[in-house]
């Protein structure tokens, strides 16, 4: 009998670079991006600068669609062939319809394949690093059962905090609930956001003072130890240097990283989000 192994598999939402696909063994499943007519499969290729310029000035506003339950039963029955099983981590349920197509391509193949689906309650590089412990423990040699143990056991540590500059995208793609426009418009401050439960919500109001940077830099301060920080924004605005001066005046600079997020988030959020994605220890 051929050795037992486990497979990982998230979408492409989980914003990993090629070079972490790669070395981690990780298979993954595109959303598509429409953009002006045209539907391009979300890639690596596509975390740019000048895919969210293009985004940005389309005549029609940028949407992504998921995966279809075709697609991933595809994927699956292409990667179960002996003793194989299959976790599948995906970008929460509650900002799209990826997971929910999982579940039903698993339902499908109920009986032929070891598949377990795993909603993130998250997305980007939130995603991404979970999908990468899942994938070093797949290469330790861990069950499914246990990865799936794991996986759910980081997702508390992992925190998602966001500040939009213009509504208009987020309002379109249902990111940002109508209402939470109409309380910012009410108080004139716009909130920091947080993925929570993986749905949006506002952070307490009390928290809001300060520029959108200070009040991020402020939500991620409160954290005692932290294993990682990353800084993402679409690459088209120019981050000021004192923003992440005044992170590395609580945390080691080595742990903070800047970086772009992907066109699904893009589409999602716009080109004007700024997001901190934080992992506790």
């Amino acid at each position: 009998m051929a050795a037992h192994k486990t497979i990982i598999v998230t979408d492409s939402s989980a914003d990993l670079s090629r070079e972490e696909i790669e070395a981690n063994e990780i298979t993954i499943v595109a959303l598509h991006i429409h953009v002006d007519g045209e539907v391009v499969d979300d890639c690596p290729d596509l975390r740019c600068k000048s895919f969210h310029e293009r985004m940005s000035t389309a005549k029609s506003k940028p949407r992504v669609s998921a995966p279809t339950v075709a697609e991933f039963i595809e994927v699956y029955r292409e990667l179960a062939q002996g003793n194989v099983e299959i976790v599948s981590i995906h970008m929460s349920s509650e900002l799209g319809q990826t997971y929910q197509n999982a579940v039903k391509a698993k339902a499908s193949l109920a009986g032929r394949h070891q598949i377990t689906v795993i909603d993130s309650r998250m997305i980007s590089t939130a995603l991404g690093d979970l999908v990468i412990e899942a994938a070093k423990a797949s290469q330790k040699g861990h069950s499914a059962a246990q990865i799936t143990q794991l996986v759910r056991g980081l997702i508390p540590h992992t925190y998602f905090a966001f500040y939009v500059n213009d509504y208009e995208q987020p309002l379109y793609s249902e990111f940002m609930p109508a209402k939470y426009r109409s309380v910012s418009d009410a108080s004139g401050n716009r909130p920091v956001m947080l993925i929570e439960e993986g749905e949006v919500v506002p952070l307490q109001l009390q928290r809001n003072r300060g520029d959108q940077y200070e009040r991020l830099a402020d939500f991620v301060s409160e954290f005692g130890s932290l294993k990682r920080i990353d800084v993402l924004s679409s690459g088209t605005y120019p981050l000021p240097s004192e923003f992440t001066e005044q992170l590395a005046s609580h945390f080691p600079r080595n742990i903070i990283r800047e970086e772009v997020y992907g066109p699904v988030m893009g589409c999602l959020a716009g080109s004007e989000a700024l997001c901190i994605v934080a992992r506790d220890k």
